[in-house]
């Protein structure tokens, strides 16, 4: 079943995107007009076959057997919904769950491996009226005490797509500053982002700048296996000020794309712990193409990994996911119940 990740999100991404290509009718994402529904198809596999970067990590993908095999369906298609659930079924086999669909109905991963997610929002949202959480402004993100003498602050980002504002993000984090301990959680944090966006918001977390968080490896040409050599990537400090307290990161199954890559730069910290369950393992879901010009709103556009993820000892990550430093279980009773055993957890933890 294709999942859908967060209708309001795609909302809004689809208007930050409509917004683009209103200034730029030159965009080097915007790829013309197809003339039919199996036009738009062909143009998706063969922008998946020119940019997907991430071939390398799923060589048993044979992508012209896969044309081969789904185009005498997409050569009957009646209408835009047969065309979106032939994409996804398509999709989907290239593995890793590293592409994206955005549609009008919202954001989905064609490849969905049915993980169990460590977050639920009913349960959070009984810790959050609690705690006092407050949301900045018409973002996502939003901060409170966890405790009642306010010394240990929580921070929730759930969403670092094309409406996210980093600089906002970092200006809210003042409100925690002169907290012992943080809470950063990222556990719903899935979807798309850009890389320096997610560079600019680890900068605040960082105190100890120049430590090496993972290499990434660029496609370098038209073959689906033509690579450049892995590049290193470091983090760095950003901003007037730095937390340098104990920081404690909540990661899940939900925890994808560019919120992966700021728990690989923020587990370079000896402050830092991250708390939860693996990671999706799908980093880097960056790159938009648009696939046809229908009107802004009902456009499909098709995300593509520009790069593959390697941790510091030059494991793939893509696919794999990070594993936690404390493994926190949960089950759907506690959801049930109204608990939530990550943030008891994390509570707990910087208590001691």
């Amino acid at each position: 079943m294709v999942r859908i990740i967060s209708a309001l999100s795609a909302a809004a991404l689809l208007t930050a995107l409509a917004a683009s290509l209103s200034c730029s009718a030159s965009s080097p994402y915007s790829v013309g007009t197809p003339d039919s529904l199996y036009s738009e198809f062909v143009l998706a596999w063969d922008l998946a076959n020119a940019n997907h970067a991430s071939f390398l990590t799923n060589p048993g993908t044979d992508w012209d057997e896969v044309f081969s095999r789904w185009r005498a369906q997409a050569l009957t298609l009646s209408d835009h919904d047969e065309l979106l659930a032939l994409l996804s079924g398509m999709l989907a086999e290239l593995g890793n769950g590293q592409v994206l669909l955005l549609t009008s109905q919202g954001l989905t991963r064609p490849y969905d491996p049915g993980f169990f997610e460590n977050f639920d929002a009913a349960a959070w949202q009984g810790y959050m009226n609690q705690w006092g959480f407050a949301q900045e402004g018409y973002h996502e993100f939003g901060w409170a005490y966890a405790t009642p003498d306010s010394t240990i602050g929580y921070l929730f980002l759930p969403d670092m797509g094309a409406m996210y504002s980093w600089f906002e993000f970092l200006y809210m984090t003042v409100f925690v500053r002169e907290c012992e301990g943080i809470i950063l959680d990222l556990r719903t944090c899935g979807g798309t982002g850009d890389f320096m966006s997610t560079f600019n918001t680890a900068g605040r977390f960082v105190s100890d700048g120049n430590r090496l968080a993972f290499y990434r490896q660029f496609r370098s040409g038209p073959g689906r296996y033509d690579m450049e050599e892995p590049s290193p990537v470091t983090v760095s400090k950003q901003g007037s000020w730095q937390f340098d307290i104990p920081i404690v990161v909540l990661t899940g199954r939900g925890t994808a794309g560019a919120a992966e890559l700021l728990t690989l730069m923020l587990r370079t910290q000896d402050t830092v712990t991250l708390m939860g369950d693996s990671t999706f393992g799908a980093p880097d879901v960056g790159n938009a193409y648009l696939l046809n010009d229908l009107s802004y709103l009902e456009a499909t556009w098709l995300y593509l990994p520009g790069f593959v993820v390697y941790d510091t000892e030059m494991n793939v990550m893509n696919g794999a996911g990070i594993a936690p430093h404390i493994a926190v279980p949960v089950s759907p009773g506690d959801f049930a119940a109204g608990v939530d055993p990550v943030l008891e957890a994390a509570v707990e933890y910087l208590s001691q």
